[in-house]
């Protein structure tokens, strides 16, 4: 996605891109004018993430579906974890904030994105 705000605006890389519903990717490149930004979703996206309760450590892997996998986690998530369950992004400039909720599918976790 590319972004009409670049560093005339106050944008840099690795900056949380928001919507009206939360967060929906960082930023990669910034120009003077507009920001490159690499989508949750998107098979490149590779985000540290927290999952609460219980500050489990993960990473958020995006894989081109709506829902993201969650990679990595340590400790592991218990086999019938409650979709109460909400993942807080960890990036520089918003240490904890809300990204979206747990859901199990077949093969283990994904998230369901707030934005």
């Amino acid at each position: 996605m590319i972004l009409d705000a670049g560093k005339n605006d106050a944008a840099r890389p690795g900056e949380a891109v928001m919507d009206e519903n939360g967060m929906i990717g960082r930023s990669y490149l910034t120009g003077q004018h507009t920001s490159w930004v690499i989508l949750l979703t998107d098979i490149n996206s590779r985000i540290p993430i927290s999952i609460a309760p219980g500050a489990v450590q993960a990473i958020l892997a995006g894989d081109n579906t709506a829902l993201p996998n969650v990679d990595f986690c340590r400790p592991a998530l218990p086999s019938k974890a409650a979709i109460s369950r909400i993942v807080q992004v960890m990036v520089d400039c918003c240490p904890r904030l809300p990204v979206g909720t747990i859901v199990q599918d077949g093969s283990g976790f994904r998230v369901a994105l707030l934005g």
